[in-house]
């Protein structure tokens, strides 16, 4: 006889409750500390340069080991950025975001996969933290060409300017590294 698979197993831990807790609380401490940093960066010089170098002056202990990344989604990625800028439409606008979203997380999930099917199980520990500091320094990366764009651009054009700035990425990475490019198994 089969046992019966208990779904809710995890929750009687008591140590459970106490880690989703302070997982909670470690994200939105997090992203209260990034808000406060932007507005009181931006109460102080209301200039939107500054806050882009915020976000570069988070993100430089990051650069030098972010990983390169996956051709379809992010090119989608920054082609909806492009037509979002360019939209004079609510509904096409919130599209655009909505899709943005969704071929991220397509992203993120076979960066995720790959991680753990292709990375010899001895390096799976430093390989895992190098894609964490990837990820933990996109946003301030973005951040910081956002700030610096809208400063030098205006707000519409530097939305465009990120969008092109994600397809040139793409581009060159797809035609550095062909094997990212020729994979075309999760396995």
């Amino acid at each position: 006889m089969q046992e019966r698979h208990d779904p809710y197993i995890s929750l009687r831990n008591p140590n459970f409750p106490w880690n989703v807790a302070s997982l909670v609380a470690l994200t939105l401490g997090t992203q209260i500390q990034a808000t406060v940093v932007a507005w009181q960066v931006y109460a102080l010089t209301r200039d939107p340069l500054s806050l882009g170098l915020v976000g570069l002056a988070e993100a430089l202990p990051y650069i030098s080991a972010a990983l390169y990344m996956l051709f379809l989604c992010v090119a989608a990625f920054g082609l909806c950025w492009i037509l979002f800028a360019l939209s004079r439409s609510f509904w096409l606008s919130l599209r655009l975001l909505v899709i943005t979203g969704m071929v991220d997380d397509v992203s993120v999930i076979i960066r995720s996969t790959l991680l753990t099917l292709r990375t010899p199980q001895h390096m799976l520990g430093r390989v895992s933290e190098v894609n964490q500091i990837f990820i933990g320094s996109s946003n301030e990366i973005g951040s910081f060409e956002s700030g610096v764009a809208a400063k030098l651009l205006g707000t519409v054009r530097s939305v465009i300017f990120g969008g092109l700035v994600t397809l040139g990425v793409v581009g060159v990475t797809a035609w550095k590294i062909p094997p990212l490019r020729k994979l075309d198994q999760l396995d």
